[in-house]
């Protein structure tokens, strides 16, 4: 094969690849291939007084550190097309540039940007406060109802601080039940790690003010944790306060004369005074039968989505059921 042969195959070759490729000399592009005419062509269509197709730091370009420019097309230069540049010398005088297009990635890292905005913009509106540490185990996202619950110092939180440096911090600021010992608090943020990893890390708070948190952690894609801290204070008390009207219920249910008895809507026993623990509902009501005293006792539906029933009875038909019974 003869040199220009070669040179000719070496020239349509270039000619063939999409990314701009020129060659200048003192300020002069002396060669090109057919993407870089392509492009030059365009930008001379658009009515531009500026000869270069892309500006760029040159000696930046050619320390290695690739360059990224944009260059616009069009009628309207409404167009626009992102390159990386880099260049290389090939002789005193002479450089030669390259430059990649890289469009597709731009449009990724945009949407991956908006993405994230959106993100920020639901979890702004959240009552539950959400950190999410990175496989690095640093602070990368935080919403405004974790500053609320927490009171930890946005420039803090923006600093991006590790686990250890945040849950310490929640510790100081006594937002977190006191562990026994420093060791112990360090067992328990590594047990933290490992079940936030794998989804079972779950806590209940109850805070020296008064204030209970939930506390859940949850893995996130690349290794990385989301700590969500809920307020339940409220659900705790109501809870609570449920709990003491039952208690209260039940002691007044025990200090009646008469006997009752409650089912549940599978027809099974519920609850019941004392009298009348120790039978089942078909019993009491063959007993009843029995001894024909069904006109002694009433029964009706009541609202109670866990009650289907309850039955009252005279203290007369309890005792002579329970000696029945017996």
């Amino acid at each position: 094969m003869s040199h220009r042969v070669e040179l000719e195959i070496r020239e349509n070759a270039i000619d063939k690849l999409t990314h701009p490729m020129w060659a200048m000399s003192k300020g002069q592009v002396i060669w090109s291939n057919k993407a870089f005419r392509t492009l030059q062509r365009a930008k001379a269509s658009t009515g531009s007084e500026i000869k270069e197709v892309f500006h760029f730091d040159t000696l930046r370009a050619l320390s290695g550190q690739s360059q990224r420019v944009s260059i616009s097309v069009g009628s309207s230069q409404s167009e626009a097309h992102w390159f990386d540049i880099s260049s290389v010398e090939v002789s005193e005088d002479v450089l030669l540039n390259c430059a990649v297009n890289v469009d597709g990635l731009i449009a990724a890292e945009t949407a991956q940007r908006k993405f994230v905005q959106t993100l920020a913009k639901t979890f702004a509106q959240l009552s539950t406060g959400l950190a999410i540490f990175d496989r690095d185990r640093r602070l990368v996202l935080f919403n405004p109802a974790l500053i609320d619950l927490t009171s930890l110092p946005p420039h803090f939180l923006s600093a991006q601080p590790n686990l250890q440096s945040f849950f310490d911090r929640l510790r100081d600021n006594r937002i977190m039940p006191e562990p026994k010992d420093y060791s112990s608090w360090r067992r328990q943020i590594a047990d933290l790690v490992v079940k936030s990893s794998d989804g079972r890390y779950q806590e209940t708070w109850r805070l020296p003010n008064g204030l209970t948190y939930r506390i859940v952690g949850r893995p996130h894609p690349d290794g990385a944790i989301a700590i969500l801290i809920e307020d339940i204070s409220v659900e705790v008390s109501l809870t609570q306060r449920f709990k003491g009207q039952l208690e209260l219920r039940n002691i007044a249910m025990e200090a009646m004369e008469d006997a009752w008895y409650a089912l549940n809507p599978m027809g099974q026993f519920y609850s019941g005074a004392r009298p009348l623990r120790a039978f089942s509902a078909s019993q009491i009501l063959s007993k009843l039968r029995a001894t024909r005293l069904e006109t002694s006792f009433s029964s009706g539906k009541t609202n109670s989505s866990q009650v289907q029933y309850a039955i009252r009875f005279q203290p007369a038909c309890v005792t002579e059921a329970s000696d029945k019974a017996a």
